[in-house]
C-alpha cells in the first residue's frame, strides 16, 4: 500500500509538472537565477557553457555521488544528504519528479534543480542491433553558429582602424560518444577582426572511468579546492543566494569550449583513480596577449579583451607564453572527509615588469604549494584552502550547519596578505576575485519562514595596505537583505536591500584625504504567470550613491517590464523594456537579460535612457533550433554613445543576433 500511495503521487507530480512547465521556460528561470549574481561581463563566460553541460546531460538521480550532487547549482551539503537518505530508504528514484517527495527540499529548490537530472530505468528489449545502430544510438552531435552585428557603424568602422568587418561569428562544433569521448573545437572572430579564425580552440576528452578517470587533450580550465591558487577564470560573488558562493564546487579538470583568449590552459592532463586515491597530473604550454616592453623585453600588462582589430592590438597577439606544470592529490577518508593538495609551477617567457606596489608579483617563474578539505557530517559542512606562494599563506575557511530543515547558517574567514599573488587564482573576494591584500568574515543565513524566504549576509573586509583606488590601508563593510514569497501559484514577490560602505581616497589639494563611500540598492519585484504560457515580470531598481562631506550625491532609477509567452511547444518569445536615469557612471543599475543560449548579458545602464529587446526562439524541428534577438539602447539627451573607437554617433545603439542550433 505505501509503495502504491508513492507511486500515485509521482504520477500525479508529472502530470502537474506537465501541465505547468515548458522547457524553454524552465531553462531560462533557471540560468537567469543562477547568472543575476555573475562576476564576469563576458557574454561567452563559460559558467553559460556549464549549466548548458547540465541541460544536455544530466545527472543520473540513481548512481549520483555526494560530490555530483553539491555541484548542481542551488545545491548545499545538506539537499545532497536529503537525496542520498531518501534512495537509501524507498529505493531507487522512478522519476526526478520523485525529488518533490523528498523530506528536507523546498518545492522552490526542486523546481528549479529537476531539469539538472535523469533517471535511465526500463525494459530492454532483447533484439539484435547492428554495430553500426549502436554507435548511431550512443553518438551525439552538437553544432552551434551563431552570427552578432552591430547595426550601427562604430567610429573605428567609419574611419577605417579596424581590418575586418563589424560582424561577430561564433562557430561550435561538439561530438560525444556514450558519455566516454567527448570531442570538439571552437573558432570565432570578433567585430572588427580580420580572420575568421581569429580565435579556435580543440579538445579531447577520454573518461573511461577505470584506473585512469580521464584524460584531455587540447585546451582544458583547472579548477583546485576554493581558488585560490588556481581556478576558471570566472566566479560568482556576493548575491541573493547567500550560500553558494562560499562553496565552489571544483571539477578538477575540464575542457574548455568558451572564448576568453587569454584565461585557459593548453596541453595535456590525466586523472588517475584508484579507491579512495585520486592523482591528477597536467602540463599547459599556452601563448597569450601582452605588451612588452622592447627596451627591457619585459611584459608590462597582459590584455583580456582578445581584440586583435588594429596595428597596436595584432602587435600584443600571443606575444606572451606561459608554461605550466602541476600535480595533485585527492585522498578521501571515513567517507566524510577529503584532502586535497596541490603543487604547481608555472614560467612565462619574459620577466613581469616592476608595478606600482612592492607586494606584486615580478620575475618570470613560479612555484605554488596548497591544501583543501571538505568535511561533511549530517548537517554539517567545512571547507577551505591554505595556498603558499614561496612568500606567504593565503587561506579561506567556510562553515556551514543546518539548524533545521528551513534555517541554514554559513560563515567565512578569508586571509589574503598583501604579498601574497596567484597568476591563475579566482578566489572570494571583495576585489573582484583578486585574492591579494585582504582580511573578511562573512556572515549569512538562508531561512524559509512561513512568511517566505530571507536571504541575509554580512561581510565585514579590510584591506591592510594600499589598493588600486586607495594609497593607504582602507576598510569598508556589506550587507543585504533578500526577501522572496510566493503569494499564489500565480504571483511571486521579491524585495532586496543592499548596503555597502567602503573607504575611498579623495584629492583636496594640496592632500589626499580618506572618506566614506556609501552605495545603496532597492529592489521590488513581482512576477504574475496569468496561465502557463504567459510570465510577466516587472522590476524597480533605485540607487544611492554618496560620498561623505558632500563631495558626491548621486542617484539613479530602473524600471523594467517583461513578458514571455509560450505560443507553441516550438515558439517562445520573450521581450522586455527599461527606462533607466542615473547621475553618472557610479550610480549605475545592472540588469541581467534573457538572451540566446549560451550568451551572457549583464548589462549596466547610467546616464538617461530607454532599452528594449525581443527574442524569439523557434525550434524548427527535433534537431534544429533557431533563435533572434534584437536589443536597441536610447539615449535622447546624448548626441554620442561610448567612447573612442567604440563610439557612435546618434543616441541609438542597437544588435541584432542570430543563432543555429544543431543537435543530432
Amino acid at each position: 500500500m505505501k509503495y502504491l500511495f508513492l507511486i500515485m503521487s509521482i504520477s500525479l507530480i508529472q502530470i502537474s509538472f506537465a501541465q505547468t512547465r515548458d522547457s524553454l521556460i524552465v531553462d531560462d528561470e533557471v540560468f537567469e537565477n543562477i547568472l543575476e549574481d555573475f562576476t564576469d561581463e563576458n557574454e561567452d563566460a563559460s559558467a553559460v557553457d556549464d549549466l548548458e553541460e547540465y541541460f544536455k546531460n544530466p545527472i543520473e538521480l540513481n548512481t549520483a555521488t555526494i560530490d555530483e550532487l553539491i555541484s548542481i547549482p542551488y545545491f548545499d551539503i545538506s539537499s545532497a544528504n536529503a537525496i542520498i537518505e531518501h534512495r537509501n530508504k524507498f529505493g531507487d528514484f522512478y522519476s526526478a519528479y520523485e525529488l518533490r517527495l523528498v523530506q528536507g527540499l523546498s518545492t522552490e529548490l526542486v523546481e528549479k534543480v529537476i531539469p539538472f537530472f535523469r533517471v535511465t530505468k526500463g525494459i530492454h528489449l532483447q533484439k539484435e542491433i547492428s554495430l553500426v545502430d549502436q554507435v548511431l544510438d550512443l553518438t551525439k552531435i552538437d553544432y552551434r553558429s551563431r552570427f552578432q552585428s552591430d547595426v550601427q557603424d562604430r567610429k573605428g568602422f567609419r574611419e577605417n582602424k579596424y581590418y575586418g568587418s563589424k560582424l561577430k561569428s561564433y562557430q561550435r562544433f561538439g561530438l560525444r560518444y556514450d558519455r566516454i569521448i567527448f570531442t570538439g573545437f571552437l573558432i570565432e572572430k570578433d567585430p572588427g577582426e580580420k580572420l575568421f579564425n581569429d580565435f579556435s580552440n580543440f579538445y579531447i576528452e577520454y573518461t573511461p572511468n577505470n584506473i585512469i578517470e580521464k584524460i584531455i587533450v587540447g585546451e582544458y580550465l583547472v579548477e583546485f579546492g576554493q581558488g585560490l591558487t588556481m581556478w576558471s577564470p570566472y566566479g560568482f560573488s556576493k548575491g541573493a543566494e547567500v550560500v553558494s558562493p562560499l562553496f565552489r564546487k571544483e571539477k578538477n579538470i575540464r575542457v574548455y569550449k568558451s572564448t576568453d583568449e587569454n584565461r585557459f590552459k593548453r596541453g595535456t592532463a590525466v586523472v588517475l583513480k584508484y579507491s579512495d586515491l585520486r592523482f591528477t597530473i597536467y602540463y599547459s604550454n599556452n601563448s597569450f596577449d601582452a605588451n612588452i616592453d622592447s627596451t627591457t623585453n619585459t611584459i608590462l600588462s597582459r590584455p583580456l579583451d582578445g581584440y586583435h582589430r588594429t596595428d597596436t592590438e595584432l602587435n600584443r597577439k600571443n606575444k606572451g607564453r606561459e608554461t605550466i606544470f602541476g600535480t595533485r592529490l585527492d585522498y578521501k577518508l571515513f567517507q566524510n572527509l577529503e584532502l586535497n593538495v596541490m603543487y604547481m609551477r608555472n614560467k612565462l617567457n619574459a620577466d613581469l615588469a616592476e608595478r606600482s606596489s612592492q607586494y606584486d608579483a615580478v620575475g618570470n617563474s613560479f612555484e605554488y604549494s596548497a591544501m583543501s578539505y571538505n568535511y561533511y557530517k549530517g548537517n554539517f559542512y567545512l571547507n577551505g584552502e591554505f595556498s603558499y606562494n614561496g612568500i606567504s599563506v593565503a587561506s579561506i575557511n567556510n562553515f556551514q550547519i543546518k539548524l533545521t530543515n528551513n534555517f541554514i547558517l554559513v560563515t567565512s574567514l578569508r586571509n589574503y596578505p598583501r604579498n601574497f599573488y596567484s597568476q591563475h587564482g579566482t578566489g572570494f573576494a571583495e576585489q573582484g576575485s583578486r585574492t591579494q591584500n585582504e582580511f573578511g568574515i562573512y556572515t549569512g543565513f538562508r531561512y524559509r519562514s512561513p512568511i517566505g524566504v530571507f536571504n541575509f549576509y554580512y561581510d565585514q573586509f579590510r584591506f591592510p595596505t594600499a589598493t588600486s583606488d586607495n594609497n593607504f590601508p582602507s576598510k569598508g563593510n556589506e550587507i543585504l537583505i533578500d526577501y522572496k514569497e510566493s503569494l499564489s501559484r500565480l504571483i511571486e514577490v521579491n524585495l532586496r536591500y543592499k548596503r555597502e560602505i567602503k573607504e575611498i581616497m579623495i584629492s583636496s589639494d594640496p592632500t589626499k584625504i580618506i572618506k566614506h563611500k556609501l552605495r545603496q540598492n532597492f529592489r521590488s519585484e513581482m512576477i504574475v504567470k496569468p496561465s502557463n504560457k504567459i510570465r510577466l515580470r516587472s522590476r524597480a531598481d533605485f540607487v544611492f550613491y554618496n560620498i561623505e562631506s558632500n563631495y558626491s550625491n548621486e542617484r539613479g532609477w530602473l524600471f523594467f517590464q517583461d513578458m514571455r509567452w509560450t505560443a507553441t511547444s516550438k515558439i517562445n518569445l520573450t521581450a522586455r523594456i527599461i527606462f533607466f536615469k542615473t547621475d553618472s557612471f557610479n550610480s549605475a543599475v545592472y540588469e541581467y537579460e534573457n538572451d540566446l543560449p549560451g550568451i551572457m548579458s549583464n548589462v549596466a545602464l547610467y546616464e538617461e535612457g530607454v532599452r528594449w529587446y525581443f527574442i524569439f526562439n523557434y525550434s524548427v524541428m527535433k534537431n534544429l533550433k533557431f533563435g533572434i534577438k534584437y536589443s536597441e539602447t536610447y539615449k535622447p539627451r546624448k548626441l554620442t554613445i561610448s567612447s573612442g573607437n567604440s563610439e557612435i554617433e546618434g543616441n541609438v545603439d542597437n544588435k541584432i543576433n542570430l543563432q543555429f542550433d544543431f543537435i543530432f
